[in-house]
């Protein structure tokens, strides 16, 4: 099963049945066949979180393109705020940075 680990549990999206998350975008394209694939979720800040999920549905922009409606329900950040962070955690990341807003289901 592939493993994923988030920075945190950010917003406390990891409690809902559906949540989305933002991250840079995957270097090729995900197939049908790996969004149904199960993944499993770590919280770097607590270890004792485990979390099986799937993806239901991803979305590709640069990220200059995000706005409040992707990055509210993710990171609890506007939009503006959520791009100045990740510049600044990222020094190699532009505006052009492709990113990804991946739609997750928690798998029961």
């Amino acid at each position: 099963m592939k493993q994923i680990t988030f920075e945190t549990d950010f917003n406390n999206k990891l409690g809902c049945e559906n949540f989305v998350h933002i991250a840079l975008a995957p270097p090729r394209p995900v197939s049908e066949g790996e969004l149904v694939e199960p993944i499993q979720v770590t919280v770097a800040d607590n270890k004792n979180f485990k979390s099986t999920v799937r993806i239901v549905d991803l979305l590709r922009l640069p990220l200059s393109n995000l706005l409040n409606i992707h990055t509210l329900p993710s990171h609890g950040k506007y939009c503006n705020v959520f791009i100045e962070d990740f510049l600044t955690k990222n020094p190699n990341a532009t505006l052009e940075t492709p990113m990804a807003v991946y739609y997750y289901q928690i798998v029961r």
